[in-house]
């Protein structure tokens, strides 16, 4: 028992230092146009207004205090902002270790960890000054409460559960999906209860004596208090989460005027528009951990036997995970909602369990001793195996970066000091952050000669600038430096050189 606890400490800290060190790489690295846009937008607003001011769901309100609170503390740096989305990220892959422990094995369990530690999204999300890695890590700590509460009826449990489901819903709305999750499995399950009533027969019995009847009397008696507490548990197994449901929304109570008037006027003009191909792309990159269609499709593919496996062993958490995924899509469909891939994270841990499971599987053709410790072959080589397809990704994201506004700042800070400098496309204002004096043109401007003689311009996000104006920059200036993103081909950042005589003539 002692030597079995002393493991579970040594993988838990081997598992936090590995997720801190993956995290820490590059964790001063330019921001998102995501971020800037958090920042300018939310973070630099007074304290009370951020918890008021809810002009687009980007507002992830949890986050935005405690990024305000460690900019504060720590100063204007791109890792204080991101500080509280490392401590969030750091924390997941260790606790998603000592959650799943308590119902799978320790080499599963560790699986499950060290996966969720090398997925680059995860990595992303822990390096960015938004709410997802808070949102992944309370809405885990949140499904696992409510299982754990269903098993033991502690009233600590009810604490902690409601706890995790509001901050969970502080830091993303969409915790909303996975809390009516809950309520959805809790019913049915209520539902399931009364369906089992035995049913009074048509066919006339014969009467029994009074001695059986007495005895039979006696034992309804017994295990009729029984029956009622068992429909009161599953009453309460949806009930609680209604509950949490009604706190969370509290908290948004001042926002509620705002919401609607977005989903009003802006909310429907991306209704369901990334309901398609490309998003499930996206969606096999986030669960995957790998940016590498190839390699992002043989991980998924991997974890289909091991989604096969909670299914019939951990059927709850399965569906736990999966009510509120497709209560995200009906909600899509039906409410034109708009939805990225992202909204989704809150599943990577059980994607991360799905391939543990599927390795785990592996484990009965073949072991090797070594030293006294029984090492599975198989489960050990598919585990380097997926560890590797992930460093791949890995070290491009770290070698890329998000985007390249940074670069582009210290680019031109150190080869044109003082040149004037035009910022064109989504985030023509937003790139202020790193050269305050840029004039801002936004996508819906176009860009003319007279614009642009003996200036430089950052263009960004390409598919949004209009012909006029792309000719025009390909005309007059000439294209000097290219960032690509580690994101999205259109993150790719650029600078047109529009100088001099030797601008003209096209890009180089």
């Amino acid at each position: 028992m002692e030597a079995n606890k002393k493991r579970t400490w040594i993988l838990f800290v081997a598992l936090l230092a590995g997720s801190l060190l993956l995290r820490l790489i590059q964790i001063n690295q330019g921001m998102s146009y995501d971020e800037m846009w958090t920042v300018v937008v939310f973070i630099l607003l007074p304290w009370k207004k951020i918890v008021t001011y809810f002009p687009q769901p980007n507002n992830h309100i949890l986050n935005t205090l405690l990024a305000k609170l460690s900019l504060t503390i720590f100063g204007d740096h791109e890792w204080s902002l991101r500080l509280p989305s490392l401590v969030m990220g750091t924390l997941t892959p260790p606790t998603l270790y000592l959650l799943m422990k308590k119902r799978f094995n320790h080499s599963a369990s560790f699986s499950a960890g060290l996966i969720m530690a090398l997925n680059y999204w995860a990595v992303w999300f822990s390096q960015d000054a938004r709410g997802y890695a808070g949102f992944i890590l309370f809405s885990m700590l949140n499904q696992f409460l409510y299982l754990d509460w269903t098993d033991n009826r502690k009233n600590k449990t009810i604490f902690f559960y409601l706890i995790s489901a509001v901050a969970a819903c502080y830091f993303h709305l969409y915790m909303i999906f996975i809390l009516a999750g809950q309520i959805g499995y809790g019913f049915l399950l209520w539902l399931k209860l009364k369906a089992f009533k035995p049913k009074t027969s048509l066919v006339q019995e014969p009467q029994p004596s009074k001695a059986i009847r007495k005895k039979k009397r006696k034992q309804e008696k017994k295990e009729k208090p029984e029956s009622n507490q068992a429909g009161r548990r599953e009453i309460i197994m949806f009930i609680l989460p209604v509950t949490a449901v009604l706190l969370s929304l509290l908290l948004y109570i001042p926002l509620f005027g705002q919401m609607a008037r977005y989903y009003n006027s802006a909310g429907h003009l991306v209704a369901g528009k990334w309901l398609d191909l490309k998003f499930l792309g996206d969606l096999v990159k986030i669960f995957s951990g790998s940016h590498y269609p190839a390699a992002g499709i043989i991980i998924c593919l991997a974890g289909l036997p091991g989604l096969h496996r909670l299914y019939k062993s951990q059927n709850r958490l399965f569906w736990l995970y999966g009510l509120p995924i497709f209560f995200i899509i009906l909600s899509t469909l039906t409410l034109h909602l708009f939805i990225y891939a992202r909204f989704l994270a809150f599943a990577m841990p059980l994607f991360a369990m799905a391939l543990a499971c599927s390795l785990d599987f592996l484990s009965e053709p073949a072991s090797l001793k070594i030293k006294r410790i029984n090492i599975n072959i198989f489960p050990a080589a598919g585990l380097i195996l997926i560890s590797v397809l992930l460093a791949f990704s890995l070290s491009r994201y770290y070698r890329l970066e998000k985007q390249g506004f940074k670069k582009a700042g210290l680019y031109i800070q150190e080869k044109y000091p003082g040149v004037p400098v035009i910022s064109y496309g989504a985030a023509s204002v937003l790139f202020k952050l790193y050269i305050p004096p840029a004039e801002g043109f936004s996508r819906k401007q176009s860009l003319e000669p007279e614009d642009l003689t003996g200036k430089l311009v950052v263009g960004s996000f390409p598919a949004s600038w209009s012909e006029h104006s792309r000719q025009i920059l390909t005309r007059y200036c000439r294209l000097e430096e290219v960032w690509p993103g580690a994101g999205e081909e259109d993150d790719t950042v650029y600078l047109y050189n529009c100088l001099g005589k030797g601008s003209r003539g096209g890009s180089e």
